[in-house]
């Protein structure tokens, strides 16, 4: 990773198209769950900081199951507010957009804390 904090997507193709932000670093977990395994892997690469970046048009209630288990392990944990994000898209479709890693970053900037308790009440009401 470039720094302590990670990018969790789907799959390789979300993946592909967020680490075209410089800087920025993203896996994929294959699947809207994370293993422990996956979540070891991250902690030994020096990983303290996670943002997950699930699909949105149907990904609410599998990360609502994993931030308590990120939580466990990591530091801070965020999910994108996604507001102004498509419901049809997802993070793959921007490698085909010239601006894609722009609005991708302006995407994963407009986050939420998970331990900020009213904030993440809010999100989770909203999203």
């Amino acid at each position: 990773p470039y720094t302590s904090h990670a990018v969790l997507v789907e799959g390789i193709f979300d993946c592909l198209a967020v680490r075209r932000i410089p800087e920025v670093s993203a896996y994929a977990t294959f699947t809207k769950k994370i293993s422990i395994h996956q979540m070891l892997r991250l902690k030994a690469w020096g990983v303290e900081e996670i943002t997950l970046f699930w699909d949105r048009r149907d990904a609410k209630k599998e990360m609502l199951r994993a931030i308590p288990d990120l939580h466990m392990h990591f530091r801070k944990v965020y999910v994108c507010n996604m507001t102004n994000w498509p419901k049809e898209l997802d993070a793959g479709n921007m490698l085909a957009d010239p601006q894609g890693a722009d609005k991708l970053k302006e995407t994963l900037q407009d986050r939420v804390d998970t331990y900020d308790t009213l904030e993440f009440a809010k999100w989770k009401l909203s999203f």
